[in-house]
């Protein structure tokens, strides 16, 4: 319980916002105009915006890293590993 408390009082920004206010505009045309499937439609956008899914969240946006920045010569970098990785192995006694 204490997530979903969490989940609704953090992390707004204005997007979530707009999907909250688009939710209940179109909950409340819908039954203004009897049109009950709008109702869904409105409680989905409403519900995207209360409790943070989708892209209301963030979860949609990639940050673009561009590693080739830093990197002094562009032919040491592998094309399946953009970031050299090394690994050291630790022995237990």
């Amino acid at each position: 319980m204490n997530t979903f408390k969490q989940r609704i009082t953090s992390g707004w920004s204005w997007i979530r916002f707009i999907y909250l206010a688009m939710g209940i505009f179109i909950i409340v045309q819908s039954i203004l105009l009897r049109q009950w499937v709008g109702v869904l439609f409105g409680g989905w956008f409403a519900t995207m915006g209360l409790l943070g899914l989708g892209c209301a969240a963030g979860a949609c946006c990639s940050v673009n890293t561009n590693h080739h920045s830093n990197s002094k010569n562009k032919s040491d970098l592998d094309e399946d590993d953009p970031v050299k990785t090394s690994y050291e192995e630790i022995k237990s006694i």
